[in-house]
């Protein structure tokens, strides 16, 4: 398995290349991602590709086929601001994690994992963690996951730490967990 870090705005570019694979990553339950919402997945990675340290790592088999991809950038100081399309979910985060002055502290300067998938013929095989290990790239890190999704699981076998959590729109609950290099010999 060959593993690709992109950087900047060459995350732009990436959709066509992890649409398949996207796709395939969160067709099954608890996702049940459709094509809409695959399309919007892949759209973001434009807003995600002018964000600071914005870094993608794309990990083929040996006949080039992507098995799995993660992306996200660094959390600026102040979180995002109110045009960012994320603004209410950040206020959310921070209000799960005892208020902003907590997110503030935690949350910037961390490597925020945006997303992290690899094809069900791959999982159980280490790719997500490698995968992790290259955005981080040494950094500290934080993520958003659903309890119920077996990646949930992963995370804590990893070192993820779980800070909090909220209630989705549709009622799922979303754990926000961080990971801190220092306590894993980085």
């Amino acid at each position: 398995m060959l593993v690709e870090r992109i950087t900047g705005s060459a995350l732009a570019g990436l959709g066509p290349r992890l649409t398949s694979a996207y796709a395939e990553a969160f067709a099954a339950p608890p996702y049940g991602y459709d094509q809409v919402k695959v399309d919007r997945a892949m759209a973001r990675l434009g807003f995600a590709a002018t964000q600071p340290e914005a870094t993608a790592a794309v990990v083929s088999d040996q006949d080039g086929a992507v098995a799995g991809a993660a992306w996200g950038w660094v959390t600026p100081p102040g979180l995002h601001g109110p045009e960012s399309p994320f603004a209410g979910l950040y206020a959310q985060i921070s209000d799960s994690i005892g208020g902003a002055a907590v997110a503030g502290a935690l949350l910037p300067g961390r490597f925020e994992l945006v997303e992290l998938f690899t094809r069900p013929a791959h999982q159980g095989k280490g790719l997500g963690r490698r995968l992790v290990a290259e955005v981080l790239g040494g950094r500290d890190g934080w993520l958003l996951a659903w309890p119920s999704a077996p990646a949930y699981q992963a995370y804590l076998r990893w070192g993820w730490r779980e800070r909090g959590g909220f209630g989705d729109k549709h009622g799922e609950r979303v754990a926000v967990l961080t990971y801190d290099q220092a306590d894993h010999g980085g």
